[in-house]
C-alpha cells in the first residue's frame, strides 16, 4: 500500500464535526488529510438550502480528486433529537411505538429520508434501537420504540428500511444495548452489570436489522463487565466476536463520539480511536473539535502497517467502498418532502394518542392557564397561542429565577391550571416546589419528555403524554379538552 493510498483509506475511517470556520478549513486540511465525511449539529446548519449547497460543493470538490464521495453524517432521530428543528420536526420512536403501526413507522422513515436527502444528508445515526428496560433513563427515555424487543424490531426496520430507500444509509444504535442503564455515556461511562439470558433480549433488534439491511451500526460507550472490561466502543469481544462472527453484520461500524465522557474521561479520544479500530470499528465519529478529527487522523497512520494490519485496513476500506457505491450524485437528489404529508401524520399521531390518555376532561375549565416547566422557553408556542383561549408561563427547570413570581400570578387567576414538564422526574426539588405553590390547581398534565412523569402528581382529571413531540403538546391537549371521554 503506497503512502498516498494509505492516507487515503485513513481518511475514509475519519468523521469530522463541521468546523466553525467552513469550507476553507476543510479545502485547507483536505490538501493533506482526505477526510472521509462530516458531521453536522443544529448550531452548524444555516438552513437545509445551505447545507444542500455545502453538499453539491463537496460531491465536486471529491469528485475532481478522484475520491468517493464524502459522507454528510446528522442524528435525526425525531422527537428530541432532531437537527432541523426550526425546518422539520419528525415524530419521537416512543410515540410510534405507542401506536404500533409498522406502516405509520416505515412512513415516517421514508419522510426523514427525504428531508434529509434534500437536504444534501447521506448518513444518519438513527434510529435508536435500544429496548427501554430501565424506563428511569437520562438519555434514552423517549428515544427508544418500547420495552418489548419485538415491538422495537417491528417498527424500527420500516422506518430504517424507508429511510435507506431515499439513500440515506440507517445506523442502529447503541450496540449492544443502552436501554438498561438510568445512566449516560455523554457525562459518564455507564456499567451494566447484566449476563447474557438478559443480554440477549437487546440484541435481538439488532439481529431483525442486520437481516433487514441496515448499512451501519454504531456502538455504545458502556462497560458490561460480565463479558469484557472495556467498554464496547473499545471491545474485540463485542465488536468482532459477537458483531461479526456471531451476529454475521457486513456492514458499517461506527463509533458514538469519542469526546463524549463515555470515552474521553477515561482516555484521550487520540488513543482510544486506534483501540477502536483494532477492536473492529470501521469508522470514527471523531466528536469534539475539528482540530481533534485531524489528530486522530494522524494516529491512526501512524498505526497502520505496526498496531493495525494492513490486511484489517484493506477490509475497512472494502467495506466503506461499498456502502459509498450506493450514493447519487447531486443531480438525483429529492427536493424536500410536501409539509401537508407531514402534517398528515402528525395529525394520525395526535389523534391516536389522544384515545390513549388516562382521566376525563370534565373538570377542565377555560380559560386555560398553561404552565411549562421545560429547560427551554416555549417560544413556538407563544407564537400560535392567538388560537388558544390561555396565558403562557415559563418555567425554567434549568434554574429558579422568577418561579415565586410565576406562582403568584397564577395563584391570582382564574382558570385550571395545565402544567407541561420535560423530564421533571430528574427534578424532585423542584417537583416538591410545584406541588406546595399549585398543585391543588392542577387539572391537567401533558408529559412533553419521559412518560413516568405521571407518576409525579395524583388527581389529574387528565393525564397525556406527548413523548418527545414538543412542537405536537398542545394540539393533543385541544384533541383531548374537545373529547367527552379520553
Amino acid at each position: 500500500m503506497t503512502q498516498q493510498h494509505r492516507k487515503y483509506v485513513v481518511g475514509q475511517m475519519v468523521l469530522a464535526n463541521w468546523p466553525a470556520e467552513g469550507m476553507p478549513k476543510v479545502r485547507e486540511a483536505l490538501a493533506d488529510r482526505p477526510l472521509g465525511g462530516y458531521v453536522f449539529h443544529s448550531n452548524d446548519i444555516k438552513s437545509p438550502e445551505w447545507l444542500r449547497d455545502i453538499a453539491e460543493e463537496l460531491w465536486t470538490l471529491y469528485q475532481k480528486q478522484g475520491w468517493d464521495p464524502p459522507w454528510l453524517a446528522v442524528t435525526e432521530e425525531g422527537g428530541i433529537v432532531q437537527r432541523f428543528r426550526r425546518w422539520f420536526n419528525p415524530p419521537s420512536a416512543m410515540s410510534l411505538g405507542l401506536l404500533d403501526n409498522s406502516q405509520l413507522s416505515g412512513e415516517v422513515g421514508a419522510l426523514v429520508g427525504q428531508f434529509l436527502r434534500a437536504s444534501g444528508i447521506n448518513w444518519n445515526f438513527a434510529p435508536s434501537v435500544d429496548v427501554l428496560t430501565q424506563k428511569y433513563s437520562h438519555i434514552i427515555g423517549t428515544r427508544s420504540f418500547g420495552t418489548d424487543e419485538e415491538k422495537v424490531s417491528s417498527l424500527a426496520i420500516p422506518w430504517l428500511l424507508g429511510q435507506q430507500a431515499q439513500g440515506v444509509l440507517s445506523t442502529v444504535k447503541h450496540f449492544p444495548g443502552h436501554g438498561m442503564t438510568d445512566r449516560d455515556s455523554h457525562i459518564e461511562r455507564p456499567v451494566v452489570n447484566i449476563g447474557w439470558d438478559e443480554m440477549a433480549r437487546h440484541l435481538i433488534p439488532y439481529r431483525a436489522a442486520f437481516e433487514a439491511g441496515t448499512g451501519a451500526v454504531m456502538t455504545a460507550h458502556i462497560v458490561y463487565p460480565r463479558f469484557d472490561s472495556l467498554p464496547a466502543t473499545l471491545s474485540s469481544f463485542w465488536l468482532t466476536e459477537v458483531l461479526r462472527q456471531e451476529l454475521g453484520f457486513s456492514g458499517l461500524v461506527v463509533t458514538d463520539a469519542l469526546s463524549m465522557k463515555g470515552i474521553a474521561h477515561y482516555m484521550d479520544p487520540i488513543e482510544a480511536s486506534v483501540l477502536a479500530v483494532s477492536a473492529g470499528a470501521d469508522v470514527i465519529d471523531c466528536g469534539g473539535t475539528f482540530e481533534q478529527a485531524l489528530s486522530i487522523f494522524d494516529a491512526i497512520y501512524e498505526a497502520t502497517g505496526r498496531v493495525l494490519p494492513e490486511t484489517t485496513v484493506s477490509e475497512i476500506e472494502s467495506r466503506i467502498a461499498h456502502a459509498k457505491q450506493r450514493l447519487a450524485p447531486p443531480k438525483d437528489w429529492p427536493l424536500w418532502p410536501d409539509g401537508e404529508k407531514l402534517e398528515a401524520i402528525y395529525q394520525k399521531i395526535a389523534i391516536n394518542m389522544r384515545v390513549r390518555h388516562s382521566g376525563y376532561a370534565r373538570h377542565v375549565t377555560k380559560p386555560l392557564i398553561e404552565v411549562w416547566a421545560s429547560g427551554s422557553p416555549p417560544t413556538e408556542v407563544e407564537e400560535d397561542a392567538q388560537e388558544q383561549p390561555s396565558d403562557i408561563f415559563w418555567l425554567n427547570t434549568g434554574t429558579m429565577q422568577r418561579w415565586d413570581e410565576v406562582f403568584q400570578t397564577i395563584n391570582a387567576m382564574h382558570g385550571s391550571v395545565i402544567l407541561y414538564t420535560e423530564n421533571l422526574w430528574k427534578l424532585p426539588l423542584l417537583v416538591d416546589r410545584i406541588k406546595a405553590a399549585i398543585g391543588p390547581r392542577l387539572e391537567a398534565l401533558v408529559a412533553i419528555g419521559d412518560p413516568v412523569d405521571e407518576e409525579l402528581f395524583e388527581g389529574m382529571s387528565l393525564f397525556i403524554k406527548v413523548c418527545g413531540n414538543r412542537a405536537m403538546a398542545r394540539q393533543v391537549l385541544q384533541l383531548s379538552l374537545s373529547a367527552d371521554r379520553i
